[in-house]
């Protein structure tokens, strides 16, 4: 510190000043006082507006008024808020949630029937799926996420429920576990795995009994597919 003053006290190179005259002779009564508030780093990104007029940041879904439905506009978030632009115009702020898949609406930005309907019938559908099982809701959840049109996920939910009462509890909520970890997610998906009673040679396999169960669509790659042997071989 003493060498500090000691510099600051010096007469600078071919001045008459020294550098602290300087800052108190034009510097100090233009300082203004230090924000209240620190700064709050803000994150970016890109999101397309979905068709039932809501964006996804990190699973939970903020609405966004309907005229901009198929748009691209852009997110900027902390950890308190979540700003929404289109062309560096602002739209609408939301409070940060990040319980995944539920959704941050304000009354403005509603949309009016069946797409607004499907927002309500899905939260029926997780609420039945969570008394099953925690698992079953979350299978479903992810089920949502798959899918690319609202419609098509409804009607697959609705036909996961129902193979409850064909297949029973138990089967059911191993079948999601199995459909999950082979990345298979869908009604088709998860009713071929308790048609063909792979549920069953899972808990087989459970028990040190069977050898590993593998998903059986040919296009399926999953987590393992990307380590690094296969990534050099399809470079090659």
């Amino acid at each position: 510190m003493k060498h500090t003053d000691a510099l600051n006290s010096r007469k600078m190179y071919n001045r008459s000043h020294s550098r602290k005259e300087r800052f108190l002779e034009v510097e100090k009564d233009r300082l203004h006082t230090l924000p209240v508030t620190r700064f709050i780093s803000k994150s970016r990104k890109t999101a397309t507006v979905m068709k039932n007029s809501y964006i996804s940041l990190n699973n939970h879904y903020y609405s966004v008024p309907k005229e901009y439905i198929g748009d691209t506009v852009e997110l900027l978030y902390d950890g308190d808020t979540v700003e929404i632009y289109h062309k560096f115009r602002h739209i609408t702020t939301h409070r940060r949630d990040d319980t995944p898949f539920t959704y941050s609406e304000k009354p403005s930005h509603r949309l009016p029937g069946v797409l607004h309907e499907y927002r309500i019938r899905m939260d029926d559908v997780y609420c039945k799926a969570r008394e099953i099982d925690p698992i079953v809701e979350e299978y479903i959840k992810l089920v949502a996420v798959a899918k690319k049109y609202p419609a098509q996920a409804v009607r697959s939910a609705d036909g996961i429920l129902s193979l409850v009462e064909r297949f029973g509890h138990d089967r059911m909520v191993l079948a999601c576990q199995i459909a999950m970890e082979s990345c298979m997610f869908g009604f088709n998906e998860l009713e071929s795995i308790l048609v063909n009673k792979e549920d069953e040679k899972y808990h087989v396999q459970m028990e040190g009994q069977a050898p590993e169960l593998t998903p059986k669509h040919r296009n399926l790659r999953c987590k393992d597919y990307f380590n690094s042997k296969n990534i050099d071989k399809n470079d090659k």
